[in-house]
């Protein structure tokens, strides 16, 4: 909000329909209307990451070019310079401008650091972990939300990517249940997260769009490939798990509708159920179409649109995969469009019913 005495009229509002005296620390409130990261638009902490991205390609083409991989040691210690300057810089200034400078450094630490590690001798699992162990400690010392963006990103590909050589394949089904708990549990308790501590209050919108992204992100790639001829067991393990969270999910958004009966609640649930268990075998359906559900309940539009790009695709490629014929997969299709329509049609009969009254 550009307008910083909008915050008064905002009190004066709460204060005139509260019975009892009211506690504001008016200097933390002024503090946070001060900072200048909380005014920039999603659009432009897009743009300035999209930069330092760039900035960060063409400076590793420059490294490239000039040979400077070769050097171990040198890759190690300019690591480390660069990731210390990038925290120093986002420490000192709050500008986009720098913000922009400091995520190329970020970047370019994390890289060059990994690339060290390799050539010391350390295998790929150990030098993800690190990797990730590195980024989670940037978490707790920088606030901003391009870093703690970026962070995450890290720390979670870190996560994976060391699990890669030490565990099956199909195990890596169950690291996605750990990551959409976190993104659920990021999603719904907003409020307490904020009042937990003043520094959580600082990185929750970051944390919560990179926890919600790499979560959709990770469905994404595991909706490719063979739904059948590989081990189904742990997909539908975690299909399992994201299904009855959204069945909670629907039954609370459910509840709230006074209007809709309890038989047309439990039948549109059962159907719904129903449905989602017969794409057990691809837990990205599920896990996407519960993240765009709480995602709706909250009012988290960014969140909404990635989920429902994520289900759409996951849908896509699900029908994709069907080992039956074309016209089988036409029929399904259209059975379940039809369903889902009557529902539809129904649930708008019935509130507009409700509405006459």
């Amino acid at each position: 909000m550009n307008n910083t005495n909008i915050y008064q009229d905002k009190l004066d509002y709460f204060e005139s329909i509260n019975t009892g005296p009211l506690k504001i620390d008016l200097i933390q409130i002024k503090k946070a209307y001060a900072d200048q990261r909380n005014d920039q638009s999603l659009a432009i902490k897009i743009l300035s990451i999209v930069g330092a991205v760039m900035a960060f390609i063409a400076f590793l083409i420059f490294l490239y070019a000039a040979n400077l991989f070769e050097s171990k040691e040198g890759l190690l210690i300019g690591g480390i310079v660069l990731l210390t300057g990038s925290l120093i810089l986002n420490k000192l200034t709050d500008k986009i401008f720098f913000d922009s400078i400091s995520v190329c450094m970020f970047l370019l630490a994390f890289f060059m650091l990994g690339v060290s590690t390799d050539q010391l001798g350390l295998s790929f699992s150990s030098m993800a972990l690190l990797i990730a162990v590195l980024a989670i400690s940037c978490i707790f010392i920088t606030r901003s939300y391009i870093l703690n963006f970026a962070a995450v990103l890290i720390a979670v590909w870190g996560i994976f990517a060391s699990m890669v050589d030490r565990i099956p394949e199909e195990y890596l089904f169950i690291l996605i249940i750990p990551l959409g708990l976190l993104s659920v549990f990021f999603l719904l308790n907003e409020a307490k997260l904020l009042h937990f501590s003043e520094g959580m209050a600082a990185r929750y919108l970051p944390l919560r769009t990179a926890f919600t992204l790499a979560f959709i992100g990770s469905l994404v790639a595991t909706a490719a490939g063979s739904l059948f001829f590989t081990e189904i067991t742990f997909k539908i393990v975690c299909s399992g798990i994201f299904i009855v969270l959204t069945i909670v999910i629907l039954f609370n958004l459910l509840k709230n509708q006074d209007y809709r009966s309890d038989s047309f609640r439990y039948l549109t649930l059962a159907i719904i159920a129903i449905s989602l268990s017969l794409t057990s075998v691809s837990p990205a359906i599920s896990g996407s179409l519960l993240i765009g559900l709480i995602c709706f309940q909250v009012n988290y539009k960014t969140g909404y649109i990635l989920a429902l790009a994520g289900f759409l695709y996951c849908l896509g490629q699900f029908y994709y995969d069907l080992s039956i014929s074309l016209l089988w997969k036409s029929v399904i299709m259209m059975a379940s469009g039809a369903l889902y329509l009557l529902i539809y049609l129904l649930n708008n009969k019935k509130l507009k019913n409700h509405e006459n009254i």
